[in-house]
Order: C-alpha cells, then structure tokens, then sequence
C-alpha cells in the first residue's frame, strides 16, 4: 500500500482471515454472473436480516452491518469516496465529475482546514485544541453515514473492525459473482450464509486524472470513527492528522485485513454500522 504517514505497527491484527442494499443467502456462489437485477442467481435474495430507514443489514459480531457501501446500491458497488468528517463526497462515481467546486482529495479541500491553509497543522476540529477524537463526540454530526443514512447508521468504530475480524472468517472474491469486482467477503464461522461483502474500491487522492483511482480491484480502504490515539498525548498531537481505517487486500492469495491509518483527507469508502 503506497500511501503517506502509514504506521506499519498497527499492520497484521488478523491474516487470512467485507440506498437500498442487498444481500445474500448463498454467500459463496461464483458460479452465476450478475451484470444487471435479470441475471441475479435464483439463491440471491433482496431480504437480510432487517433493514434500517430502508437500508438493509446483516448482523454480525453483535452489530448490523450494512450490506453495501454508503453511495451504493448492490454489494459489489464502490460506492462514494469521502474524506474522514466530511459527509458530502467530492467526486461522483456514478457520473465521474468532481462536485461543490473540488478537484481532488487533498488538505486544501479538507472541511475542517482553517481558512487559506492546506497543511495538516491547520485542523479545526478533532485535534488537541477542542480535545475531541470521535465523530461520537460531537453527536455525530460528521458522521457520513448517520447524515446520509439517518436512524441509528453511523461509521464503524476501530474495535468494532476488529472484532469484526477476529470473530469471523473471511475469503478474497476474483470477479465476484461474475461481476467483475473483487474484494473480501467476511462471513460468520458457524453460518456462512451470514456475510457480508467489502468490494476492493481503492482511494481517492488528488490527481490530474479525475477518478484515478489504480488501487481498485487489489486494495481497499474503510473509514473508521476516530482519528489516531496512540495513547501518548504528545505523540497524538503529531500525528492528529491520522485517522483509523480497515483496509483489505489479496496479498500472494491470502486475504487480509488490517487496521490501519490513514490521513484524514484521503476519500474513501464507508461501510455503515449500527448497534
């Protein structure tokens, strides 16, 4: 993974070990292809295990993962790129322009940049100043999935991806269902058919290229809730500008998932949670 201010210590927890959304009851069928809702297998169904404000989710280790990504609309889907508190995307995947003015994921159009700055030491928020270091603790009104989603929706926790992936196992998908997307399908070790898929989406940086985007289909990177804690205060105000991250790939075929960090102005993907 080529990416700044990356701590290779949070690295390796776990190896070997993923709008209206749906979901499966037959988690590892690859045999069929899906190019539109026609060509969905006769196995595959729009029902989980519940839905929330129309978004539906299965439930594992103890929490209702969404079946998609925020911005999609099938497992499989990308969906939308934001940075860590922004709640609008930059750039829309769907139509492939950049949207409100931006042109790529960078410090400058970070949201809480302090006016006619574009570095990492001009934060406004979620630094040592107001003290803050969860979307939880401004009640969530950074949080992109809760204001996009609404109800109980919000970004995962850092524990809550751990625990997702020590609880359950998890298997690299080439070409998923015949979809053409690859990415890491998590499911429950004493019932597979409950599980979830994480599409490989790659990241979002600033490039002359609008959407370059080289890491989809190798890599992936999912937002968590808190900025960097290494539990040492005069190391935290170094490295504020961090925030946690899931990120998966498929390393010498063998599907991994890492906590990781990245900075808080990378796009992208969010996978929605709630309890």
């Amino acid at each position: 993974m080529k990416t700044t201010r990356t701590f290779q210590w949070m690295a390796a927890l776990v190896m070997g070990m993923a709008m209206t959304c749906v979901t499966m009851t037959s988690c590892s069928n690859d045999d069929n292809p899906v190019d539109d809702e026609a060509d969905i297998p006769s196995d595959y169904s729009y029902e989980g295990h519940g839905s929330i404000n129309g978004h539906e989710y299965v439930e594992l280790g103890g929490r209702k993962w969404a079946t998609c990504n925020l911005g999609a609309n099938k497992p499989w889907e990308y969906g939308e790129y934001y940075a860590w508190g922004a709640t609008r995307p930059y750039y829309l995947t769907e139509y492939s322009i950049w949207v409100d003015g931006k042109t790529g994921y960078n410090w400058a159009n970070y949201p809480f940049m302090e006016a006619g700055y574009a570095d990492e030491k001009h934060i406004t928020k979620y630094n040592s100043i107001d003290g803050k270091k969860k979307f939880a603790d401004y009640n969530y009104v950074d949080d992109a999935a809760r204001q996009r989603w609404g109800g109980t929706w919000r970004i995962p926790t850092n524990d809550e991806f751990y625990w997702l992936i020590i609880r359950n196992n998890s298997e690299w998908k080439t070409n998923y269902l015949g979809t053409g997307i690859n990415g890491l399908l998590v499911s429950d070790k004493d019932d597979p058919d409950r599980c979830i898929f994480f599409p490989a989406a790659g990241w979002l940086r600033e490039s002359p290229v609008a959407g370059y985007n080289p890491y989809a289909g190798s890599e992936g990177c999912y937002w968590a809730s808190e900025r960097l804690d290494t539990g040492r205060p005069e190391k935290d105000r170094n490295f504020e500008y961090d925030a946690y991250c899931l990120y998966i790939n498929n390393n010498e075929d063998k599907p991994a998932l890492f906590s990781f960090v990245n900075s808080r102005y990378f796009g992208q993907s969010i996978r929605p949670v709630s309890n």
